[in-house]
């Protein structure tokens, strides 16, 4: 009951929070230019030069995490498929893309529809495939933890281990959306602090 009282107390701040940074994303897109004349004429050029390198550097790195994430969703799309196929599931394919492209989503991810099948394997005494999903389930789990990092570092420039660092801190702080802005912000810190202040 106090759990149900507090969400529906919080529903006004969040709908209000919404409706603001829609109009906001709006106006500012709309016009877009007016607040960049403005930003101009208010900072000097010593404060715009690390801006502007900043903004290249972020979306060099949005980037970067769409080109891992595609390379990450083949790898285990490939994986669910071989796996399917030798466990003789129907659609495989298909079934495979499905699943790979609800991995790359980060609340939802491949357990949302492996798990369940490996319970119902268990249950219903198809021991054979409750294994083979659970096992399906743990190779993706394995191949995210192991190469999500490596990629992301490798597309960005950063080390493996900062950018799992990253990521990590950003699971920390703001859940599994900090797990993608963890490795923005590395690198918009590696971008100000490597720059050419001569530039």
């Amino acid at each position: 009951a106090m759990g149900a009282l507090k969400t529906a107390t919080s529903l006004p701040t969040a709908l209000l929070f919404l409706v603001l940074t829609l109009l906001g994303a709006f106006y500012l897109s709309r016009d877009r230019e007016q607040a960049l004349g403005w930003l101009r004429r208010m900072l000097p050029e010593k404060a715009l030069a690390p801006l502007r390198r900043m903004r290249a550097g972020v979306g060099k790195c949005v980037v970067c995490q769409v080109r891992a994430t595609i390379m990450l969703l083949f790898i285990i799309f490939i994986e669910l498929t071989l796996g399917f196929c030798l466990m003789r599931i129907e659609y495989a394919v298909a079934l495979a893309a499905l699943i790979a492209a609800a991995d790359a989503l980060p609340v939802i991810g491949a357990g949302l529809f492996l798990l369940p099948a490996a319970a119902h394997g268990f249950l219903t005494g198809s021991l054979l495939r409750g294994i083979g999903f659970a096992a399906l389930y743990a190779v993706t789990a394995v191949t995210r933890q192991l190469m999500e990092p490596k990629l992301i570092g490798r597309q960005l420039g950063l080390h493996p281990l900062s950018t799992m660092t990253a990521m990590y801190a950003g699971l920390r702080a703001m859940g599994f959306a900090g797990m993608l802005l963890g490795p923005l912000l590395l690198l918009v810190c590696k971008v100000a602090l490597t720059a050419d202040p001569a530039q």
